[in-house]
Protein backbone atom coordinates (compact mmCIF):
# COMPACT_ATOMS: atom_id res chain seq x y z
CA UNK A 1 0.00 0.00 0.00
CA UNK A 2 1.37 3.03 -1.14
CA UNK A 3 1.82 5.54 1.51
CA UNK A 4 0.30 8.81 0.89
CA UNK A 5 2.35 11.80 1.76
CA UNK A 6 0.48 14.70 2.79
CA UNK A 7 1.06 17.78 0.73
CA UNK A 8 1.76 21.15 2.31
CA UNK A 9 -0.89 23.74 1.95
CA UNK A 10 -0.21 26.36 -0.69
CA UNK A 11 0.48 29.74 0.72
CA UNK A 12 -1.12 32.57 -1.02
CA UNK A 13 0.92 35.65 -1.29
CA UNK A 14 -1.13 38.73 -0.77
CA UNK A 15 0.05 41.73 -2.69
CA UNK A 16 -0.37 45.03 -0.97
CA UNK A 17 -3.33 46.93 -2.49
CA UNK A 18 -2.45 50.12 -4.28
CA UNK A 19 -4.75 52.76 -5.83
CA UNK A 20 -4.22 52.98 -9.44
CA UNK A 21 -4.45 56.68 -10.56
CA UNK A 22 -6.49 56.88 -13.66
CA UNK A 23 -5.58 59.91 -15.74
CA UNK A 24 -8.48 61.11 -17.81
CA UNK A 25 -7.85 61.91 -21.44
CA UNK A 26 -6.57 65.45 -21.96
CA UNK A 27 -9.18 68.08 -22.78
CA UNK A 28 -8.48 69.61 -26.13
CA UNK A 29 -7.96 73.48 -26.25
CA UNK A 30 -9.59 74.07 -29.64
CA UNK A 31 -13.18 74.56 -28.52
CA UNK A 32 -12.16 77.13 -25.89
CA UNK A 33 -10.11 79.11 -28.41
CA UNK A 34 -12.96 79.06 -30.92
CA UNK A 35 -15.34 80.40 -28.31
CA UNK A 36 -13.03 83.23 -27.50
CA UNK A 37 -12.56 84.00 -31.18
CA UNK A 38 -16.29 84.07 -31.70
CA UNK A 39 -16.66 86.44 -28.80
CA UNK A 40 -13.92 88.62 -30.21
CA UNK A 41 -15.57 88.59 -33.60
CA UNK A 42 -18.89 89.59 -32.07
CA UNK A 43 -17.22 92.39 -30.15
CA UNK A 44 -15.43 93.56 -33.28
CA UNK A 45 -18.65 93.44 -35.27
CA UNK A 46 -20.49 95.39 -32.61
CA UNK A 47 -17.68 97.89 -32.45
CA UNK A 48 -17.72 98.20 -36.22
CA UNK A 49 -21.46 98.67 -36.22
CA UNK A 50 -21.14 101.24 -33.48
CA UNK A 51 -18.51 103.09 -35.49
CA UNK A 52 -20.71 102.92 -38.59
CA UNK A 53 -23.65 104.24 -36.60
CA UNK A 54 -21.53 107.01 -35.11
CA UNK A 55 -20.14 107.93 -38.50
CA UNK A 56 -23.60 107.76 -40.06
CA UNK A 57 -25.04 109.77 -37.23
CA UNK A 58 -22.27 112.29 -37.47
CA UNK A 59 -22.75 112.48 -41.22
CA UNK A 60 -26.47 112.94 -40.74
CA UNK A 61 -25.96 115.64 -38.15
CA UNK A 62 -23.33 117.29 -40.31
CA UNK A 63 -25.57 117.05 -43.37
CA UNK A 64 -28.61 118.30 -41.48
CA UNK A 65 -27.24 120.91 -39.12
CA UNK A 66 -23.85 121.92 -40.47
CA UNK A 67 -24.20 121.49 -44.21
CA UNK A 68 -23.69 124.52 -46.42
CA UNK A 69 -23.99 125.33 -50.10
CA UNK A 70 -22.01 128.02 -51.88
CA UNK A 71 -22.80 129.15 -55.41
CA UNK A 72 -20.58 131.58 -57.30
CA UNK A 73 -22.61 133.42 -59.91
CA UNK A 74 -21.13 135.27 -62.88
CA UNK A 75 -23.75 137.58 -64.44
CA UNK A 76 -24.05 138.06 -68.18
CA UNK A 77 -22.28 141.31 -69.12
CA UNK A 78 -22.37 143.16 -72.43
CA UNK A 79 -19.78 145.94 -72.90
CA UNK A 80 -20.78 148.73 -75.29
CA UNK A 81 -18.37 151.22 -76.83
CA UNK A 82 -20.06 154.59 -77.38
CA UNK A 83 -17.90 156.27 -80.00
CA UNK A 84 -19.30 159.58 -81.28
CA UNK A 85 -22.85 158.24 -81.22
CA UNK A 86 -25.42 160.85 -82.25
CA UNK A 87 -28.90 160.76 -80.76
CA UNK A 88 -31.99 162.70 -81.79
CA UNK A 89 -34.55 163.23 -79.04
CA UNK A 90 -37.77 165.15 -78.53
CA UNK A 91 -39.76 166.20 -75.51
CA UNK A 92 -42.80 164.29 -76.74
CA UNK A 93 -43.48 160.65 -77.53
CA UNK A 94 -42.55 160.42 -81.21
CA UNK A 95 -42.09 157.08 -82.96
CA UNK A 96 -38.45 156.39 -83.85
CA UNK A 97 -37.08 159.14 -81.58
CA UNK A 98 -35.61 158.99 -78.11
CA UNK A 99 -37.68 160.95 -75.61
CA UNK A 100 -36.28 163.37 -73.06
CA UNK A 101 -38.09 164.85 -70.10
CA UNK A 102 -37.72 168.21 -68.39
CA UNK A 103 -37.19 169.14 -64.76
CA UNK A 104 -37.87 172.86 -64.21
CA UNK A 105 -36.21 174.92 -61.47
CA UNK A 106 -36.68 178.66 -60.92
CA UNK A 107 -34.87 181.19 -58.79
CA UNK A 108 -34.10 184.84 -58.16
CA UNK A 109 -30.73 186.49 -57.50
CA UNK A 110 -29.69 190.10 -57.06
CA UNK A 111 -26.75 192.37 -56.34
CA UNK A 112 -26.03 196.09 -55.99
CA UNK A 113 -24.06 198.33 -58.31
CA UNK A 114 -23.28 202.09 -58.28
CA UNK A 115 -26.10 204.27 -59.64
CA UNK A 116 -27.33 207.85 -59.75
CA UNK A 117 -30.77 208.88 -58.54
CA UNK A 118 -32.96 210.49 -61.20
CA UNK A 119 -36.43 212.02 -60.94
CA UNK A 120 -39.27 210.37 -58.99
CA UNK A 121 -41.29 207.95 -61.11
CA UNK A 122 -44.49 206.07 -60.33
CA UNK A 123 -45.47 203.24 -62.71
CA UNK A 124 -47.79 200.24 -62.51
CA UNK A 125 -46.57 196.88 -63.75
CA UNK A 126 -48.51 195.31 -66.61
CA UNK A 127 -48.51 192.18 -68.70
CA UNK A 128 -50.59 189.67 -70.64
CA UNK A 129 -52.54 186.68 -69.31
CA UNK A 130 -54.64 183.88 -70.77
CA UNK A 131 -58.01 183.39 -69.06
CA UNK A 132 -59.43 179.85 -68.83
CA UNK A 133 -63.04 178.68 -68.38
CA UNK A 134 -63.38 175.05 -67.23
CA UNK A 135 -66.51 175.81 -65.22
CA UNK A 136 -69.26 175.71 -67.82
CA UNK A 137 -70.06 175.35 -71.47
CA UNK A 138 -71.57 178.80 -71.09
CA UNK A 139 -69.26 181.79 -71.52
CA UNK A 140 -68.19 183.85 -68.50
CA UNK A 141 -68.22 187.67 -68.66
CA UNK A 142 -65.70 189.63 -66.57
CA UNK A 143 -66.09 193.42 -66.26
CA UNK A 144 -63.32 196.02 -66.26
CA UNK A 145 -61.67 196.32 -62.87
CA UNK A 146 -62.14 192.63 -61.96
CA UNK A 147 -59.50 191.83 -59.34
CA UNK A 148 -57.03 188.93 -59.74
CA UNK A 149 -54.81 187.68 -56.90
CA UNK A 150 -51.44 186.41 -58.09
CA UNK A 151 -49.49 183.58 -56.46
CA UNK A 152 -47.11 186.30 -55.27
CA UNK A 153 -49.98 187.74 -53.19
CA UNK A 154 -50.28 190.90 -55.29
CA UNK A 155 -53.54 192.23 -56.80
CA UNK A 156 -54.04 192.93 -60.50
CA UNK A 157 -57.05 194.24 -62.45
CA UNK A 158 -58.61 193.91 -65.87
CA UNK A 159 -58.31 197.20 -67.75
CA UNK A 160 -61.41 196.36 -69.85
CA UNK A 161 -64.32 193.93 -69.88
CA UNK A 162 -63.86 190.53 -71.57
CA UNK A 163 -65.86 187.38 -72.38
CA UNK A 164 -64.35 183.89 -71.81
CA UNK A 165 -65.87 181.20 -74.08
CA UNK A 166 -67.33 178.06 -72.46
CA UNK A 167 -65.45 174.77 -72.45
CA UNK A 168 -65.86 172.07 -75.11
CA UNK A 169 -65.22 168.32 -75.26
CA UNK A 170 -62.87 166.49 -77.64
CA UNK A 171 -62.62 162.68 -77.57
CA UNK A 172 -64.04 162.71 -74.07
CA UNK A 173 -61.54 165.29 -72.80
CA UNK A 174 -62.56 168.71 -71.52
CA UNK A 175 -61.05 171.61 -73.46
CA UNK A 176 -61.28 174.93 -71.54
CA UNK A 177 -62.45 178.04 -73.30
CA UNK A 178 -59.66 180.65 -73.46
CA UNK A 179 -59.00 184.29 -74.23
CA UNK A 180 -55.86 186.40 -74.01
CA UNK A 181 -56.01 189.84 -72.37
CA UNK A 182 -53.98 192.38 -70.42
CA UNK A 183 -53.79 192.92 -66.66
CA UNK A 184 -52.44 195.90 -64.71
CA UNK A 185 -51.05 196.04 -61.18
CA UNK A 186 -53.40 197.47 -58.57
CA UNK A 187 -50.72 199.95 -57.45
CA UNK A 188 -47.34 201.27 -58.55
CA UNK A 189 -44.19 199.53 -57.42
CA UNK A 190 -41.64 196.95 -58.48
CA UNK A 191 -43.13 194.44 -56.00
CA UNK A 192 -45.90 193.84 -58.55
CA UNK A 193 -43.48 192.58 -61.17
CA UNK A 194 -44.18 188.89 -61.80
CA UNK A 195 -41.96 186.74 -64.01
CA UNK A 196 -43.48 184.00 -66.12
CA UNK A 197 -40.33 181.94 -65.63
CA UNK A 198 -40.47 181.66 -61.84
CA UNK A 199 -43.11 178.92 -61.77
CA UNK A 200 -45.76 180.99 -59.95
CA UNK A 201 -47.75 182.14 -62.95
CA UNK A 202 -51.37 181.57 -61.88
CA UNK A 203 -53.87 184.29 -60.93
CA UNK A 204 -57.27 183.65 -59.30
CA UNK A 205 -60.37 185.86 -59.43
CA UNK A 206 -60.91 187.33 -55.96
CA UNK A 207 -64.71 187.53 -56.28
CA UNK A 208 -64.97 183.78 -56.95
CA UNK A 209 -63.19 182.71 -53.76
CA UNK A 210 -65.27 180.09 -51.90
CA UNK A 211 -67.24 179.06 -55.01
CA UNK A 212 -66.66 176.28 -57.60
CA UNK A 213 -65.62 178.90 -60.15
CA UNK A 214 -62.56 179.86 -58.05
CA UNK A 215 -60.60 176.83 -59.32
CA UNK A 216 -62.20 176.56 -62.75
CA UNK A 217 -62.10 180.16 -64.01
CA UNK A 218 -58.57 181.52 -63.68
CA UNK A 219 -55.65 183.14 -65.50
CA UNK A 220 -52.06 182.21 -66.33
CA UNK A 221 -49.29 184.54 -67.43
CA UNK A 222 -48.79 184.84 -71.18
CA UNK A 223 -45.86 187.22 -70.57
CA UNK A 224 -44.00 188.73 -67.66
CA UNK A 225 -45.81 191.36 -65.64
CA UNK A 226 -43.16 194.06 -65.48
CA UNK A 227 -42.50 197.80 -65.37
CA UNK A 228 -43.68 198.48 -61.85
CA UNK A 229 -41.76 201.24 -60.10
CA UNK A 230 -42.23 203.84 -57.40
CA UNK A 231 -39.35 206.08 -56.46
CA UNK A 232 -36.37 207.86 -57.91
CA UNK A 233 -35.41 206.33 -61.20
CA UNK A 234 -31.95 204.80 -60.97
CA UNK A 235 -29.50 205.59 -63.69
CA UNK A 236 -26.81 202.94 -64.18
CA UNK A 237 -23.93 202.46 -66.55
CA UNK A 238 -25.24 200.19 -69.33
CA UNK A 239 -21.99 198.27 -69.75
CA UNK A 240 -21.84 197.67 -66.01
CA UNK A 241 -25.51 196.63 -66.04
CA UNK A 242 -24.84 194.11 -68.83
CA UNK A 243 -21.82 192.52 -67.14
CA UNK A 244 -23.56 192.44 -63.77
CA UNK A 245 -26.62 190.82 -65.30
CA UNK A 246 -24.38 188.16 -66.90
CA UNK A 247 -22.68 187.46 -63.56
CA UNK A 248 -26.04 187.11 -61.81
CA UNK A 249 -27.30 184.76 -64.52
CA UNK A 250 -24.16 182.57 -64.21
CA UNK A 251 -24.48 182.47 -60.43
CA UNK A 252 -28.16 181.63 -60.64
CA UNK A 253 -27.50 178.91 -63.22
CA UNK A 254 -24.93 177.18 -60.96
CA UNK A 255 -27.34 177.29 -58.05
CA UNK A 256 -30.20 175.84 -60.09
CA UNK A 257 -27.95 173.11 -61.54
CA UNK A 258 -27.21 171.87 -58.03
CA UNK A 259 -30.96 171.55 -57.42
CA UNK A 260 -31.46 169.88 -60.79
CA UNK A 261 -28.79 167.21 -60.17
CA UNK A 262 -30.23 166.44 -56.74
CA UNK A 263 -33.70 166.07 -58.21
CA UNK A 264 -32.92 163.49 -60.91
CA UNK A 265 -34.92 160.26 -60.27
CA UNK A 266 -32.90 157.08 -59.69
CA UNK A 267 -33.88 155.54 -63.05
CA UNK A 268 -32.96 158.68 -65.04
CA UNK A 269 -29.68 160.31 -66.04
CA UNK A 270 -28.68 163.87 -66.87
CA UNK A 271 -25.47 165.61 -67.92
CA UNK A 272 -23.69 168.81 -66.89
CA UNK A 273 -24.52 170.63 -70.10
CA UNK A 274 -27.92 169.04 -70.80
CA UNK A 275 -30.02 172.04 -69.92
CA UNK A 276 -31.42 175.34 -71.15
CA UNK A 277 -32.17 178.60 -69.33
CA UNK A 278 -34.65 181.44 -69.68
CA UNK A 279 -34.06 184.76 -67.86
CA UNK A 280 -36.35 187.73 -67.43
CA UNK A 281 -35.00 191.21 -68.10
CA UNK A 282 -33.10 192.54 -65.09
CA UNK A 283 -35.16 194.66 -62.69
CA UNK A 284 -33.46 197.85 -61.48
CA UNK A 285 -34.57 199.12 -58.09
CA UNK A 286 -33.48 199.90 -54.59
CA UNK A 287 -33.96 202.79 -52.17
CA UNK A 288 -30.36 203.40 -51.19
CA UNK A 289 -28.79 206.56 -52.55
CA UNK A 290 -26.08 206.21 -55.17
CA UNK A 291 -26.69 202.46 -55.70
CA UNK A 292 -29.18 200.25 -57.50
CA UNK A 293 -30.28 196.68 -56.87
CA UNK A 294 -30.15 194.51 -59.98
CA UNK A 295 -32.53 191.54 -59.72
CA UNK A 296 -32.66 188.67 -62.19
CA UNK A 297 -35.31 185.96 -62.29
CA UNK A 298 -34.53 182.80 -64.23
CA UNK A 299 -35.65 179.24 -64.92
CA UNK A 300 -33.43 176.27 -65.70
CA UNK A 301 -34.83 173.43 -67.80
CA UNK A 302 -32.84 170.28 -67.00
CA UNK A 303 -32.94 167.56 -69.67
CA UNK A 304 -33.15 164.00 -68.31
CA UNK A 305 -33.28 160.63 -70.07
CA UNK A 306 -34.69 157.37 -68.85
CA UNK A 307 -31.68 155.08 -68.46
CA UNK A 308 -33.21 152.04 -70.13
CA UNK A 309 -34.33 154.09 -73.15
CA UNK A 310 -30.94 155.75 -73.60
CA UNK A 311 -29.07 152.45 -73.13
CA UNK A 312 -31.25 150.74 -75.74
CA UNK A 313 -30.50 153.55 -78.17
CA UNK A 314 -26.75 153.33 -77.57
CA UNK A 315 -26.37 149.53 -77.30
CA UNK A 316 -28.93 148.50 -79.91
CA UNK A 317 -32.05 146.43 -79.47
CA UNK A 318 -30.15 143.19 -80.06
CA UNK A 319 -28.13 143.67 -76.89
CA UNK A 320 -31.26 144.44 -74.90
CA UNK A 321 -33.02 141.34 -76.26
CA UNK A 322 -30.16 139.20 -74.90
CA UNK A 323 -31.67 139.59 -71.43
CA UNK A 324 -35.17 138.60 -72.58
CA UNK A 325 -37.73 139.57 -69.96
CA UNK A 326 -35.15 139.55 -67.17
CA UNK A 327 -33.85 142.70 -65.53
CA UNK A 328 -30.44 144.21 -66.14
CA UNK A 329 -28.43 147.09 -64.76
CA UNK A 330 -26.56 149.77 -66.68
CA UNK A 331 -23.24 151.22 -65.58
CA UNK A 332 -21.22 154.03 -67.11
CA UNK A 333 -24.08 156.17 -68.44
CA UNK A 334 -23.33 159.01 -66.02
CA UNK A 335 -19.68 159.08 -67.15
CA UNK A 336 -20.41 159.58 -70.86
CA UNK A 337 -19.34 162.83 -72.48
CA UNK A 338 -22.46 164.65 -73.68
CA UNK A 339 -22.56 167.58 -76.09
CA UNK A 340 -25.58 169.31 -77.64
CA UNK A 341 -24.89 169.83 -81.33
CA UNK A 342 -27.84 172.14 -82.06
CA UNK A 343 -27.65 174.73 -79.26
CA UNK A 344 -28.87 177.46 -81.59
CA UNK A 345 -32.25 175.82 -82.22
CA UNK A 346 -32.81 173.66 -79.16
CA UNK A 347 -35.42 175.15 -76.82
CA UNK A 348 -36.15 172.81 -73.88
CA UNK A 349 -39.01 175.03 -72.70
CA UNK A 350 -40.73 174.21 -76.00
CA UNK A 351 -39.80 170.49 -75.91
CA UNK A 352 -38.44 170.69 -79.44
CA UNK A 353 -35.80 168.52 -81.12
CA UNK A 354 -32.49 167.91 -79.34
CA UNK A 355 -29.45 166.57 -81.19
CA UNK A 356 -26.52 165.42 -79.08
CA UNK A 357 -23.27 163.45 -79.40
CA UNK A 358 -22.06 160.98 -76.76
CA UNK A 359 -18.69 159.33 -76.15
CA UNK A 360 -17.43 156.75 -73.65
CA UNK A 361 -18.22 153.21 -72.57
CA UNK A 362 -21.16 151.58 -70.85
CA UNK A 363 -21.86 148.04 -69.66
CA UNK A 364 -25.11 146.10 -69.38
CA UNK A 365 -25.19 143.47 -66.61
CA UNK A 366 -27.89 140.92 -65.91
CA UNK A 367 -29.41 141.20 -62.44
CA UNK A 368 -30.47 138.28 -60.25
CA UNK A 369 -32.73 138.31 -57.20
CA UNK A 370 -30.46 136.65 -54.64
CA UNK A 371 -33.33 135.87 -52.27
CA UNK A 372 -35.44 134.48 -55.09
CA UNK A 373 -32.62 132.26 -56.38
CA UNK A 374 -31.81 131.05 -52.86
CA UNK A 375 -35.45 130.05 -52.30
CA UNK A 376 -35.57 128.10 -55.57
CA UNK A 377 -32.37 126.17 -54.73
CA UNK A 378 -33.28 125.28 -51.13
CA UNK A 379 -33.64 121.52 -50.55
CA UNK A 380 -32.90 120.50 -54.14
CA UNK A 381 -30.56 117.61 -54.96
CA UNK A 382 -27.40 118.79 -56.66
CA UNK A 383 -28.65 117.51 -60.02
CA UNK A 384 -31.86 119.48 -59.61
CA UNK A 385 -30.02 122.81 -59.38
CA UNK A 386 -29.13 122.66 -63.06
CA UNK A 387 -32.73 123.27 -64.08
CA UNK A 388 -32.94 126.30 -61.79
CA UNK A 389 -29.81 127.87 -63.24
CA UNK A 390 -30.98 127.09 -66.77
CA UNK A 391 -34.01 129.32 -66.16
CA UNK A 392 -31.59 132.17 -65.40
CA UNK A 393 -29.48 131.66 -68.52
CA UNK A 394 -30.45 135.09 -69.89
CA UNK A 395 -28.76 136.85 -66.97
CA UNK A 396 -26.27 134.26 -65.60
CA UNK A 397 -23.21 133.03 -67.47
CA UNK A 398 -23.76 129.33 -66.66
CA UNK A 399 -20.37 128.19 -68.02
CA UNK A 400 -18.49 130.51 -65.67
CA UNK A 401 -20.65 129.90 -62.61
CA UNK A 402 -20.14 127.09 -60.09
CA UNK A 403 -21.56 125.49 -56.95
CA UNK A 404 -20.14 123.57 -53.99
CA UNK A 405 -21.73 121.55 -51.17
CA UNK A 406 -20.25 120.94 -47.74
CA UNK A 407 -19.90 118.23 -46.65
CA UNK A 408 -19.38 116.87 -50.12
CA UNK A 409 -21.42 113.73 -49.50
CA UNK A 410 -24.57 115.63 -48.49
CA UNK A 411 -25.85 115.51 -52.07
CA UNK A 412 -28.50 118.19 -51.58
CA UNK A 413 -28.74 121.92 -51.00
CA UNK A 414 -29.73 122.75 -47.39
CA UNK A 415 -33.33 123.73 -46.76
CA UNK A 416 -32.20 126.44 -44.37
CA UNK A 417 -31.83 129.58 -46.50
CA UNK A 418 -29.23 130.94 -44.09
CA UNK A 419 -26.92 128.06 -45.09
CA UNK A 420 -27.03 128.93 -48.77
CA UNK A 421 -24.43 131.47 -49.87
CA UNK A 422 -24.62 133.13 -53.28
CA UNK A 423 -21.61 135.12 -54.38
CA UNK A 424 -21.90 137.51 -57.31
CA UNK A 425 -18.57 137.64 -59.07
Amino acid sequence: MRSVRAEKPVERVRMPAERIRVTPPPIKDRPRKASRANKAKKISLLAFLAVVLIVAGTAYIASTYFSRATFTIVPVTIPVSVDNVTIVATGTSTSGYLRYEILKYSGVASTSIPAADGQYISAKASGAVVLYNSYSTQGQRLIAGTRFIGENGMTYRLPSSIFIPGYSSTNGSLVPGTIKTAVVADEAGAQYDMARANGTDMLKIAAYQGSPRYDTVYARLASDIAGGFAGAKKTVNQALLASTTKDIQDMLTKSLLVQAKAGVPADYVTYDNAYGTVFADPAIGGSTAHSATITVTGTLYSVIFKKTDLAAKLAGQGSIDRFGKSAYSISGLESLKFAITNPGTFRPAKANTLIARLNGNIELTGTVSIDGLRSKLAGLPLSGTQGVFASYSSVIDIAKSSGELFPSWSGAVPKDLNRISIILK
